[in-house]
């Protein structure tokens, strides 16, 4: 089974496992939604600037 993956944007430090918060883009327009996803699910994307306590994520989607 293929996966994809949307961006994300949550905190730079995140728990070794469990939950986080994490905020995606609903579509058009500056709507968005705050959804709770598995940590395992994150990997830092490689547009992130490693600066901030906000970190870009890649969120593997099933």
């Amino acid at each position: 089974m293929a996966h994809s993956e949307v961006l994300a944007v949550g905190p730079r430090s995140l728990p070794e496992h469990g939950t986080v918060e994490v905020r995606v883009d609903a579509g058009s327009g500056a709507t968005g939604q705050t959804i709770t996803v598995p940590v395992g699910d994150l990997r830092i994307a490689e547009l992130d600037n490693g600066k901030g306590s906000s970190a870009l994520y890649a969120l593997r989607i099933q």
